[in-house]
């Protein structure tokens, strides 16, 4: 894997981290 893949990959799963964590926390506000 190229670098620009790794940076890639890593700022999509980053991104998916935290939308869960958004979504958890709108759950978690009243």
């Amino acid at each position: 894997m190229s670098g620009a893949t790794v940076v890639a990959v890593t700022l999509a799963l980053l991104s998916a981290v935290a939308y869960a964590a958004a979504a958890v926390a709108q759950e978690r506000l009243p």
